[in-house]
């Protein structure tokens, strides 16, 4: 049977999912976060806010791939990748203030990839 390569698939998928999805969404974030939160200066801090955006969006994606490529069915992969989400939002300083961590897991907030 002659199936598609690798390389052809990787390829589509990554146009199929690279603009609609992981480019254009933080794009519109940061246009409209940006002015919102009082931030201001020369526009290459906020292409740098974008470029910003745009890295953590890539990141979370190939985070919740990797766990679902190595998750035995969806319902374990989805799991797992809300709890890591969840403790990188925990300890990452969203929703917890680092200095208030004790000793012991101080080092966990390295972990995130925020």
């Amino acid at each position: 049977l002659r199936y598609y390569s690798p390389s052809s698939y990787f390829v589509a998928k990554a146009l199929a999912d690279l603009l609609p999805l992981r480019l254009f969404p933080p794009i519109l974030f940061s246009i409209i976060v940006y002015p919102m939160t009082g931030l201001r200066g020369p526009i290459t801090y906020y292409f740098w806010f974008m470029l910003i955006c745009i890295l953590i969006s890539f990141c979370a994606t190939g985070m919740c791939l990797l766990i679902s490529s190595l998750s035995p069915n969806v319902a374990v992969g989805n799991l797992t990748c809300i709890i890591v989400m969840m403790f990188m939002l925990l300890f990452g300083g969203l929703l917890l203030n680092n200095s208030t961590l004790p000793p012991g897991l101080a080092w966990i907030k390295w972990l995130r990839f925020v």
